[in-house]
């Protein structure tokens, strides 16, 4: 397509399924029954052996795999070639794993089917079962917080649910996100740091008032979206220092507060 990246293009080659035909690890022609699904939106599902619901980027001639594992974001980069004589993935040992274009109905894989769902007072969330969470009830004035994260720590969500109308000032309620962000940000490389404007109408899905606090060495992002309710304000932060499989953003769109889900989309 005109104006397409060399990436781009080659993201396109590979949209779609794909069936191995050999590999040459397997000498005898016993190699598994394997399949790739290649999605449009970054989604990679490995129907094999070793079956992996994931997603994938093109970093120069190697394809990057993102996959979860215990709660943790594994990368994987295999060397490939795309030409018209189909896919090959360079092995770890020898040879390549080769592969065809296979007609038929692209499987999907939902990153967050088991993950488990939280429910305390006016907050709601899902997460992956291995991610630890911290909450409490709401405190007497209604204020309350809940915050998922990752294994190693590296992705943080916190949401906070204050009890305040329509009428309730923004520059107030910006005031309590500022001092917020200042805590979260306090035992980390960006301790100091303000959040500022980001410019944006918000962040994963979530039509907001947008706020960005980040460095990049070390890598580390704060993003944060106010989203005003009749009779409440949600505050989400959102703090990592990477999140390619974008679980940060999948568990951000599953968050209701009072009931009613804070995504926009």
């Amino acid at each position: 397509m005109p104006g397409e990246s060399p990436a781009d293009s080659i993201r396109t080659g590979l949209h779609g399924a794909w069936l191995m035909t050999a590999d040459d690890e397997y000498p005898d022609h016993t190699f598994p029954d394997e399949k790739l699904y290649f999605h449009k939106d970054g989604q990679l599902l490995v129907d094999g052996p070793d079956f992996l619901c994931g997603r994938y980027d093109i970093t120069g001639d190697q394809l990057q795999i993102i996959a979860p594992l215990k709660g943790h974001e594994i990368v994987y980069l295999r060397k490939f070639i795309l030409d018209q004589n189909g896919l090959r993935l360079k092995n770890i040992r020898k040879g390549f794993a080769y592969y065809k274009p296979m007609k038929g109905m692209m499987e999907l894989c939902m990153l967050d089917e088991k993950w488990k769902l939280h429910a305390i007072g006016y907050i709601s969330i899902k997460s992956p079962r291995d991610w630890a969470i911290l909450g409490d009830p709401p405190n007497k004035s209604g204020i309350q917080e809940l915050r998922i994260m990752n294994p190693d720590a590296s992705k943080l969500l916190l949401v906070v649910r204050l009890p305040v109308d329509a009428g309730y000032p923004h520059q107030e309620v910006l005031k309590i996100t500022r001092d917020i962000a200042s805590k979260l940000l306090a035992d980390t490389p960006m301790a100091g740091f303000q959040i500022l404007p980001a410019g944006v109408a918000g962040y994963f899905g979530i039509t907001g008032a947008a706020y960005l606090a980040e460095t990049k060495n070390p890598p580390l992002t704060l993003k944060v979206v106010i989203k005003r309710f009749p009779s409440s304000a949600a505050l989400i932060f959102a703090l990592y220092s990477r999140d390619l499989l974008m679980e940060l953003k999948r568990a951000a769109q599953l968050i209701y507060i009072d009931g009613i889900p804070v995504s926009s989309e």
